[in-house]
């Protein structure tokens, strides 16, 4: 570093027209440029970098921001960026059960924003501007969160999962609340998220597993009698069991009968949509016999 640079470094913000003039002047100490999308970072590094590296300048902080506002930063050579250190220390609590070895691809880089990461099929946003982070819904290019830590999707994104994840989805939300509820029965009724599950699973005609497995992880209905010894109390489960069901299934009735009216034509033969719910089959279509089969899904998959 030259004398005229160690000068400016030294006296810091007596020296500088600004914060943006300081940043410029040690740019070169910071290693390479700003992360790429497509460029990989491993998790463990990053918390090294955070807990070893020096604090260095809020370089997008104004010099009449109140401290108490401005972040803990330091220069991260992995990213590029200043990044504060409360945004490395919460994605590391977010992405505990991945490990320090997991592999974050940059997905997004914005300057005096964000970072966006993908790892595996998840997503994770890093704040470069305040001290945190939060996860994303799983899409690409989504700001969204997800909606709940087992329905890993956003409220637009849900309807568009594969027929299979909402039933997974379901279950292990209805587990959840089970054990948040503590089997209270006159709790168990209303959620909200399981409403947007049955839509989502009404969409593509699968509402019954759905809103079935929901209710087998919220109920847990084959160990009611061993849990609740009191009969009083047993029949109080099973009669809000049979409740939430019923509630679950209006639903996803009424989602049904709205897809049919907007979309009013099968859009495998052109028929007239009836107006009533068939939980079977999706509601695009009149009926079964339209529903492709799995030899034609493949050779539709294959062709196109």
């Amino acid at each position: 570093m030259d004398v005229t640079r160690s000068a400016y470094v030294a006296n810091g913000w007596r020296l500088v027209e600004s914060v943006m003039e300081y940043t410029a002047l040690t740019r070169d100490d910071l290693g390479p440029c700003a992360a790429q999308p497509g460029d990989s970072v491993v998790l463990g590094n990053l918390l090294v970098e955070c807990a070893t590296f020096p604090e260095a300048i809020f370089e997008w902080a104004d010099r009449e921001w109140d401290p108490r506002w401005v972040p803990e930063v330091f220069a991260s050579r992995v990213l590029g960026v200043t990044v504060p250190v409360g945004s490395v220390l919460e994605l590391c609590g977010i992405m505990a059960d991945e490990g320090r070895g997991a592999v974050l691809t940059v997905e997004s880089l914005t300057p005096q924003c964000q970072v966006v990461f993908a790892c595996h099929i998840r997503r994770f946003a890093l704040f470069l501007t305040q001290a945190g982070a939060a996860e994303l819904c799983p899409v690409p290019g989504c700001s969204a969160g997800p909606i709940h830590e087992h329905i890993f999707r956003c409220r637009r994104h849900l309807v568009d999962c594969d027929v299979d994840e909402p039933a997974r989805m379901a279950r292990e939300y209805g587990g959840t609340r089970r054990e948040e509820l503590d089997r209270d029965p006159a709790r168990m009724a209303g959620d909200p998220h399981a409403d947007l599950l049955a839509k989502a699973a009404a969409a593509h005609g699968a509402a019954e597993p759905v809103n079935a497995a929901y209710l087998d992880g919220l109920f847990d209905p084959e160990m009611i009698d061993e849990i609740h010894w009191d009969p009083t109390e047993a029949l109080a489960m099973r009669h809000a069991l049979e409740r939430e069901g019923l509630r679950l299934r209006r639903v996803a009735d009424t989602e049904t009968r709205l897809i049919r009216a907007r979309i009013k034509n099968c859009t495998t033969c052109g028929g007239g949509l009836s107006p009533w719910a068939v939980q079977a089959v999706p509601p695009y279509l009149c009926a079964g016999a339209c529903v492709p089969s799995a030899a034609d899904v493949r050779a539709l998959t294959a062709t196109g």
